[in-house]
């Protein structure tokens, strides 16, 4: 069984690693692995870190350039307006004799535009003029949207956001505006679809596959299953405390448990080497400061530390597997620290390379 690991680089395998990375173009040395895992698990920043660490230097040119990234940053940055707007309303509803208020009387007018804006992540580009950046900056500088904003993960705010809104001037990304890598690293779009990534090594190539991770999304799931020698699946730590978006009654966790013991134990994948990340472990370790794993296991008896909550959250993951347990890896990380990536991207080269020589020695 592989260790869980919370800082610094661990293995996945006491294998050696192969050589260093070269060119290589015989498609019988692909190794072909994909990514699975819940909506907003994390698996598909991994899959933009594969792309910015591993390719050339004209593809990470490209994930900043990429329009339909510029779109969806406006998209994240519109909604998670509209849903603090909509948190203030609903509280105030439920408490007219305690209401949130604007200190600007201007602040109503700004909010009452902002609801009304559009937020196609293919239109977004288009409408976030200099008006609507005029109210999104002045709203934001209310008290009354930080405090809202405190409690996001309660309306669906993707984990991105902070990066936009704390960390950066939000003039920043005024029109006109070209995303850097990390604006994309923290960007959420949904995945449709089916995408791969290569990444070569001097013995074989890594062929990375991303598909959806929404309800809607996992039907097609069963077009990459064919060739695979290993999957991925992503599990996000931090959303313990947090509900379905297709739903809002789901606790996001469970519906992760169920989705990993349906998906490892299929006929398909019964005897597939299974390397399982624990992601997110900055936002979770920030959440337990606050916040128990009661919150979606009631029974636990732990205390609030970390590595004690983590290792209560793997083990409830990995009861679920009825079959061999010596084919589950497992390896915490967070998928935004590109250092942490690239390490754990290289555990996974010396897992799979060390299957394949198990397997090709019979």
């Amino acid at each position: 069984m592989g260790n869980c690991c919370l800082t610094g680089p661990t293995v996945l395998s006491q294998a050696e690693s192969p050589n260093k990375p070269t060119i290589i173009e015989d498609t019988d040395k692909d190794i072909r692995i994909v990514f699975l895992g819940t909506g907003d698990s994390g698996k598909s920043t991994f899959f933009k870190q594969v792309n910015y660490l591993y390719q050339s230097n004209d593809t990470k040119n490209s994930l900043g350039g990429d329009s339909s990234f510029t779109s969806a940053i406006y998209t994240n940055i519109l909604d998670t307006m509209q849903a603090l707007i909509k948190s203030i309303e609903d509280y105030n509803e439920k408490n007219p004799d305690n209401q949130l208020l604007f200190a600007n009387p201007t602040s109503y007018e700004c909010a009452a535009r902002l609801k009304l804006v559009e937020t196609s992540s293919r239109k977004s580009a288009n409408v976030y003029t200099d008006q609507v950046a005029d109210d999104v900056e002045e709203l934001w500088k209310e008290d009354v949207m930080k405090k809202v904003f405190e409690t996001r993960y309660e309306y669906h705010v993707f984990d991105g956001a902070p990066h936009f809104f704390l960390k950066n001037d939000l003039k920043r990304f005024r029109q006109p505006y070209k995303p850097t890598f990390e604006d994309v690293l923290y960007c959420r779009r949904k995945t449709t679809g089916v995408i791969e990534a290569k990444v070569n090594f001097s013995d074989f190539r890594l062929v990375f596959i991303d598909v959806g991770g929404q309800r809607s999304e996992r039907k097609k799931w069963v077009q990459v299953f064919g060739g695979l020698e290993a999957l991925i699946f992503v599990i996000s730590l931090s959303e313990f405390d947090q509900l379905c978006y297709e739903d809002d009654v789901t606790p996001r966790m469970i519906e992760s448990l169920d989705l990993f013991e349906e998906t490892i134990n299929t006929e398909t994948f019964c005897q597939t080497p299974v390397i399982v990340f624990f992601n997110k472990v900055d936002i979770f370790e920030e959440k337990l400061k606050t916040k128990s794993i009661k919150t979606v296991f009631p029974e636990y008896e732990g205390g609030g530390g970390v590595e004690e909550s983590t290792e209560y959250i793997k083990n409830k993951f990995l009861s679920r597997n009825k079959h061999d347990p010596g084919r589950i890896y497992t390896r915490c990380t967070t998928a935004t620290n590109s250092d942490a990536v690239k390490s754990t991207i290289e555990m996974v080269r010396d897992t799979v390379f060390e299957i394949r020589k198990k397997n090709a020695n019979g």
